[in-house]
């Protein structure tokens, strides 16, 4: 009801206004002006004020304000705020960001360092924050004054910080010194300067050695060793003159001497050999092959007794490194093989006997001696009487063993009147034959009477070691004579 109230009442009052009429105006007849603000309609066009604006302003600047019922109202213009970091003047005091804590106005920027000597300024920014940045970005800093006629630490100084000019350390061949900067060079060094070198100790030209000008072998009282330190020799020391020259005398030297054969093996001489030129050491002593020994004299051996003949006693006896070599032959050589073998022949009741024997070549080669014997039985008048008999027979072989050589030997049996006994000797294999290892063989056969029992018998001596011997062994072959008997042979000749 209120709010009706108050629309009434301004309806009600532009209603009168609308009507106003200028009191020079006939009654009640509005007379058309240009309309102003004062709530009245002047150009009688039914409304009051109607689109009337003005200019207005204030301490944060200009805007316009509109007629309202006859009073300017509304100003547009920008009022005061609390200042903040914006690049704007809010509280319009004439400053932009001058707020409480700010630096700078953001955004903006001022010269930073300096342009005095070879210096030139940068420029530093205000951040966002309005705080100055620190960073003097562009322009020429400050560096260490250096000698180029140049202000380069811009201390308003040229080749000097303040009052003290510029200084270096400076050298030549013969010392230190030190120099100044004038003009942007250096100069005037205070460091020594070389000299023509003289004998005095002194390096006078500055290149490092001492007394080393024309002329001089030497340094003023310096010292070398001399002499040698080989063998029984020691240096010594040679001293340099007041004239820069070596003295040629070498002090408490022990020089070389002559070479002595000794048994120390000293060199005396100090070539760097001991007892060079001697075949032996002075009462050294040697023995000659044979047993005799020699002692040396004056650095040489005296000769020796003639060599040993070698002899078969398992001894080196003429020193060549071989033991029993070039011996002669026993007096079968050579009957190495079937073809070699020697022959010899016998009868039942026989024996016979090879002795000194050796199975050796000269050359201390691997030998083995070959024997051929033919056996023939006898006549026997119980065979002519009884021609029926049995004929039993026994052979013995027998060698006997030189000491360090085990002799064995194998016994390859042969009908006698075979034609290729050699050949069948050659081929026997080692099953066909009869063997011993103990210097022993006995043999048995069965004949007959009126039967041809004659043999002939291989006999192979060899080693089982490896090498050769020249001690002798003897070859027993005994064929005792054979029993004639009726029964079958059971019972055969001994070899007594």
């Amino acid at each position: 009801m209120r709010k009706l109230t108050i629309t009434s009442f301004l309806c009600l009052s532009s209603l009168f206004l609308m009507f106003a009429c200028d009191d020079s105006s006939p009654s009640g007849t509005c007379i058309p002006a240009e309309e102003v603000c004062d709530g009245v309609d002047n150009n009688c066009d039914g409304v009051i004020d109607e689109n009337l604006t003005r200019a207005c302003d204030n301490s944060c600047g200009t805007g316009t304000e509109i007629c309202s019922y006859g009073e300017w109202r509304n100003c547009s213009a920008p009022t005061p705020s609390t200042e903040i970091c914006d690049g704007v003047d809010n509280n319009c005091d004439g400053t932009i960001d001058n707020g409480t804590g700010m630096q700078c106005a953001r955004s903006s920027s001022r010269n930073c360092g300096s342009d005095e000597g070879a210096c030139a300024f940068g420029t530093e920014l205000c951040t966002e924050t309005c705080q100055w940045s620190g960073s003097c970005i562009g322009g020429t800093a400050a560096v260490e004054e250096i000698c180029d006629g140049i202000d380069n630490d811009c201390d308003g100084v040229i080749d000097g910080t303040g009052a003290i000019q510029l200084s270096r350390n400076c050298a030549t061949d013969c010392g230190t010194g030190t120099e100044l900067c004038v003009s942007g060079q250096w100069m005037n060094c205070t460091a020594p300067q070389p000299a023509v070198e003289v004998c005095d100790g002194v390096d006078n030209d500055c290149d490092g050695t001492i007394d080393n000008g024309a002329n001089m072998e030497c340094a003023r009282g310096d010292s070398r060793v001399c002499g040698s330190d080989t063998g029984e020799c020691s240096t010594g020391t040679e001293l340099c003159d007041s004239t820069c020259h070596w003295t040629g005398n070498c002090l408490g030297e022990v020089p070389p001497g002559t070479e002595i054969c000794d048994a120390q093996n000293k060199d005396e001489n100090c070539n760097g050999s001991a007892n060079e030129g001697c075949a032996c050491n002075n009462g050294a002593t040697q023995t000659c092959c044979g047993g005799s020994v020699v002692t040396c004299t004056g650095g040489a051996w005296p000769s020796c007794p003639a060599t040993p003949v070698e002899t078969c006693d398992g001894v080196d006896n003429n020193c060549d490194g071989l033991i029993d070599n070039g011996l002669a032959l026993d007096i079968d050589e050579p009957n190495d093989t079937c073809t070699q073998a020697r022959l010899s022949t016998m009868e039942e009741g026989d024996q016979l006997v090879f002795s000194s024997r050796n199975i050796y070549k000269a050359d201390l080669a691997p030998d083995v001696d070959y024997f051929q014997i033919e056996l023939r039985e006898m006549s026997d008048w119980l065979c002519l009487i009884n021609p029926n008999f049995n004929e039993c027979y026994s052979y013995y072989f027998t060698v006997t063993d030189p000491q360090g050589l085990n002799v064995e030997f194998d016994v390859i049996p042969i009908d006698l009147y075979a034609t290729d006994h050699v050949a069948q000797c050659t081929s026997a294999s080692y099953a066909s034959m009869y063997h011993s290892t103990n210097g022993l063989l006995a043999l048995n056969y069965d004949g007959r009477c009126g039967d041809d029992d004659d043999w002939r018998f291989y006999i192979k001596v060899r080693a089982n070691t490896t090498g050769v011997s020249c001690r002798t062994y003897t070859l027993t072959v005994n064929v005792p004579v054979s029993y004639i008997q009726e029964e079958a042979c059971t019972d055969y000749p001994t070899n007594d």
